[in-house]
């Protein structure tokens, strides 16, 4: 019995203290680090986006997405086209969720009325795992300008130890450059593409009820605020290496007509063709990627 009382007290007063200051440390890091690098970069690009568009004139086209848009379409390259005045809004996570970028969309200066076409490339839209974590992150209510303040609650170690084993490193410590004059990626300013470890792992999406009432409202929000605009949604490239055509098929069938029947154009993009074409992920285009999936873009528009 006194050994028994013994380990009681050590579980107490030394192993339950050491678990919690573990727990609070991470947390407290996890915090810092997505100060530093998360929120503070998307806070800043999107500062960045507001004052551009503040800028341009005749803007009649916006391109809307994550990191995928950021990186592998050019609003620069579209622009190219004679009726075409493009700006890339894209933003890493697209904002973090759903309610903070569209309420950040909402906040541009350009008058709604005036924009003709809406492209939305959504990656969530594209991966089974990422559409579940964006299911999770529309918890969050916060907006974009919103303080990144500490929680006990947040990101657990098994997401970073998969994070780990995915990319090799718990957290992306990336810092970007700031976005052109029309919202482009800036590869001129950026030396950070290695595409050695990219993992393309993603499985497509079941067009269930769930998948079908959040990219319906999603492009609805868009149309609603864009009322004269044609609303694309972009099935974004990426290598495609673990489905096979049969299975994209399926997918791209049933989402298709799933949009044709809310009145959204549906454009399906091609895979990328290998790695010599990718930055630093399945779904993020280098230089030369970009051109060719925003020249395939073009061309599927005519």
């Amino acid at each position: 019995m006194l050994y028994m009382g013994n380990v009681n007290r050590a579980i107490f007063w030394f192993f339950i203290p050491f678990v919690l200051f573990i727990y609070v440390a991470y947390r407290v890091l996890d915090w810092q680090i997505n100060l530093r690098y998360g929120e503070e970069q998307r806070l800043r690009m999107a500062d960045i986006h507001l004052s551009n568009l503040r800028e341009l004139n005749n803007v009649n086209c916006l391109i809307i997405g994550g990191s995928n848009s950021v990186f592998s379409l050019s609003a620069e390259q579209l622009s190219n086209q004679n009726d075409l005045n493009c700006y890339n809004l894209s933003l890493f996570q697209e904002g973090g969720s759903d309610n903070a970028y569209f309420n950040y969309i909402t906040k541009i200066s350009t008058d709604p009325l005036q924009i003709k076409k809406v492209f939305y490339s959504s990656y969530y839209a594209a991966s089974q795992e990422n559409f579940a974590l964006r299911l999770e992150r529309n918890k969050d209510k916060r907006p974009i300008e919103g303080k990144n303040d500490f929680s006990l609650v947040g990101q657990s170690l098994a997401y970073r130890l998969k994070y780990l084993i995915d990319y090799g490193t718990f957290y992306n410590l990336t810092t970007y450059p700031d976005p052109t004059e029309r919202g482009d990626f800036n590869f001129d300013l950026f030396n950070g593409c290695d595409n050695s470890s990219v993992n393309d792992t993603f499985k497509l999406p079941i067009v269930d009820s769930s998948y079908t009432n959040w990219i319906v409202g999603n492009l609805t929000r868009l149309q609603n605020f864009f009322p004269n605009a044609e609303v694309y949604n972009i099935l974004p490239s990426t290598l495609r290496m673990n489905i096979t055509d049969q299975e994209l098929h399926i997918f791209s069938k049933s989402l298709s007509k799933v949009l044709t029947d809310h009145s959204f154009r549906y454009i399906e993009q091609s895979a990328y063709p290998s790695k010599n074409v990718l930055c630093d992920a399945t779904h993020h285009a280098n230089s030369i990627g970009r051109e060719m999936r925003t020249s395939e873009l073009l061309s599927l528009l005519e």
